[in-house]
């Protein structure tokens, strides 16, 4: 609560203000150079008079009136580019209680941003961090003083300085709000003049049912109270969906995606003085989610130069564009962006993947990866094997391989009638009763580092 004095002076100085702030039509003009140090000339309390204070200067003022109990000092600045205008207010240490008043008005005469400086926010850092947007246009900063408080007849400095930025459109607390296209970031804060609760409005307009995604992002290390409520209504202003997005749901997670029909839709950002978000900046972006993003899929043989290529499948909805990054190891092979690949000898014994990334302007990208497939040399001689000696009961039969090229590593498998004969891994063979009026061979498999393995089987051979 105020006390009396401190609440008869703000209803004072509002008075004051609502006086001096006219519109500008009258009072446009070409912003001029000048020094980086000026020097406030009174008499200043108004638009009409109001001192230009170019972006970047330092204004140096004294908070006094010879006639008043109150002082206001009036500076016009002319603000090139929508941004972040930061306005940087110092003053001597040393002072209690509330100091100076800061406003900011634009050429309508409406009051954007009114801060209470006190005696403890002195160096600047305090309102330097208040995230004041604006937009192209001229814009008139008071700062008031009153000689209840300890900074009358005391100098200050005033420096405004500007962050280029997409930035929500003050004022913007009631209906259709700033025009938002799918895919478009813009800057804002919840902070508003005189008042505990501001409401930013955003509109968006969509041609096709789509399924949309708010991405709302801010500082982190606010805590884990309250930071936003989010609304999303109709084209006539019924609410269809609201979510509470706490301050430490930073990273643009916070607001669960939902499939709105072709129309006007509004987005609604409601910030409170008594939360941590108040006066921080964020940025909001309205993304659409493809939902037809299937896993690519690799055909061709994964031998080195041999080509694979890459399945993308049906992506949606609408057009995608897509594209391909060619993995080795998982990681990006250079150059190998296409839709197919020749596998070089760099790949040998390597895992080759494909990823493939789908993008449409407004919509979230998403990116999805393939299986991967081993890079393999082949075996240019993979020679059918034979079977050597009397196929008879106590005889020996021999494995003859072939000659293999280049030269692998070679194992032996006896069969019987197709089926593997236990123990029988060696190049010879001795038949026994069971292998009467059955069906013997033999299958060879050759092996080699970075080489697919392969497997021949010979011809039979009955035994007797």
């Amino acid at each position: 609560m105020f006390d009396t004095t401190r609440a008869r002076a703000h209803r004072c100085v509002a008075a004051i203000l609502t006086v001096a702030l006219v519109t500008l039509a009258s009072l446009v003009t070409s912003p001029t150079a000048s020094a980086a140090d000026v020097t406030e000339a009174e008499f200043n309390g108004s638009v009409s008079t109001a001192d230009s204070l170019p972006l970047g200067d330092t204004m140096h003022g004294t908070g006094y009136s010879a006639s008043n109990q109150y002082d206001v000092d009036t500076f016009r600045v002319f603000v090139p580019q929508g941004g972040r205008l930061t306005l940087d207010v110092r003053f001597p240490a040393g002072t209690t209680g509330d100091a100076l008043m800061v406003s900011v008005s634009d050429a309508y005469s409406r009051n954007l941003y009114t801060f209470t400086l006190s005696g403890a926010q002195h160096d600047g850092s305090w309102l330097r961090s208040q995230a004041t947007f604006v937009s192209a246009g001229y814009y008139f900063v008071a700062v008031t003083s009153n000689e209840f408080w300890t900074t009358w007849n005391r100098a200050y400095t005033l420096t405004p300085t500007l962050t280029p930025a997409n930035q929500e459109a003050e004022p913007n607390g009631t209906l259709p709000g700033r025009s938002l296209a799918l895919g478009e970031r813009v800057a804002g804060s919840s902070l508003a003049a005189l008042t505990d609760e501001d409401f930013d409005w955003y509109s968006l307009t969509l041609t096709s049912r789509t399924r949309i995604s708010p991405r709302l992002t801010f500082q982190s290390s606010l805590g884990t109270g309250a930071g936003y409520q989010v609304g999303i209504l109709d084209s006539t202003g019924a609410p269809v969906r609201a979510v509470s997005v706490k301050a430490n749901q930073n990273s643009g997670t916070g607001i669960p995606a939902v499939d709105l029909g072709a129309g006007t839709w509004y987005l609604r950002l409601e910030g409170r003085a008594a939360w941590a978000t108040w006066g921080k900046p964020y940025t909001l972006r309205v993304l659409g989610l493809l939902t037809k993003t299937p896993t690519p899929s690799i055909s061709g043989t994964a031998r080195i130069g041999k080509t694979l290529k890459a399945k993308a499948g049906t992506w949606g909805p609408g057009t995608v564009t897509l594209k391909y990054q060619w993995l080795r190891g998982g990681k990006a092979i250079t150059g190998a962006t296409k839709s197919t690949y020749k596998l070089t000898s760099k790949d040998k014994g390597a895992k080759v993947s494909v990823k493939v990334t789908g993008s449409r302007s407004g919509y979230a990208t998403v990116s999805k990866t393939s299986k991967s497939v081993t890079a393999l040399y082949s075996f240019s001689k993979t020679p059918k094997p034979t079977i050597s000696g009397t196929a008879k009961v106590g005889k020996k039969l021999t494995a003859k391989a072939g000659t293999w090229s280049p030269k692998a590593t070679l194992t032996y498998r006896w069969l019987r009638d197709g089926k593997a004969i236990s123990g029988a891994t060696k190049k010879t063979y001795t038949l026994t009763t069971k292998d009467k009026g059955k069906k013997i061979s033999v299958k060879v498999t050759g092996k080699k580092k970075y080489y697919a393995t392969v497997a021949k089987t010979s011809a039979t051979k009955k035994i007797s």
